[in-house]
């Protein structure tokens, strides 16, 4: 995919050349203005091979629109900024952004249940969680399945906290202590 910034004088921008355009350009996902330089400005986002055919199609499209507008127009290219969508999204600063789950589907990826999840979170075992509102959290994707290599192998119907590197005489030893703890002796 590409994405090309389009400019060109001798266009004077009307609103109903707009919603011409927007219609024409839908497939390419346009943003239509007017820059600071009063010429036409069109964002919009395609499907090329390479560079020189994404810039082929992006201005052959838009010519071809503004022709069906005004056959008599003349447009003056005078700004041409194409770039592969990868490209324009670490330029707009999109590129750190994780692919995020919520606790439901980190559960659903684990093979843990939903309230096995919020303990997990709640003991700090995962460094990306954001909580959104009162009652959701999401958390990266990457994260969860990279904790999913660390977990020990689930018997079905019980879930293990087991530590990783942990010895099963220490896992037990942990264990028990907690338990005591929790429920101390009568």
């Amino acid at each position: 995919m590409y994405n090309a910034l389009l400019e060109y004088a001798g266009v004077t921008l009307t609103e109903p050349m707009i919603d011409h355009l927007i219609d024409e350009l839908a497939d390419f996902h346009a943003s239509i203005g007017q820059s600071a330089e009063n010429r036409l400005s069109i964002r919009m986002t395609f499907p090329a091979e390479t560079l020189p055919q994404a810039f082929r199609i992006g201005t052959g499209v838009v010519e071809q629109s503004l022709a069906r507008w005004e056959a008599s127009l003349a447009p003056i290219l005078e700004v041409a900024e194409v770039m592969t969508e990868k490209e324009f999204d670490r330029r707009e600063g999109w590129d750190h952004i994780p692919d995020l789950v919520n606790a439901a589907e980190a559960a659903d990826i684990l093979g843990v249940t939903r309230q096995r999840m919020f303990q997990l979170i709640e003991v700090g075992r995962f460094v990306s969680v954001q909580r959104i509102g009162e009652r959701t959290v999401v958390l990266s994707r990457a994260e969860v399945e990279k904790y999913k290599t660390t977990m020990t192998p689930q018997v079905p119907g019980v879930e293990s906290d087991r530590r990783e590197g942990e010895t099963g005489e220490v896992h037990i030893a942990r264990l028990t202590e907690d338990i005591s703890t929790d429920y101390p002796a009568r």
